[in-house]
């Protein structure tokens, strides 16, 4: 999939709902996508607070029942 991206040859997408079983892998990802891309927004270059009530198992837990 990555080469596909690359190349821009990716025509399908489909997107699914965010299963209990993958939460912990989506917060890791974000995560590190969030630093990679969005850190220099940040006072101090500390994401932390925006990590710590959007990259967690729990607030994911928490917007899934609310939704």
């Amino acid at each position: 999939m990555e080469r596909e991206l690359e190349q821009g040859e990716l025509d399908n997408v489909r997107l699914e709902l965010l299963e209990p079983e993958h939460h912990e892998t989506y917060c890791k990802i974000g995560e590190q996508a969030y630093r990679d891309h969005y850190l220099h927004l940040w006072p101090e270059q500390n994401p932390s607070p925006y990590i710590r009530t959007s990259f967690t198992t729990e607030s994911i837990a928490r917007e899934s029942w609310e939704e």
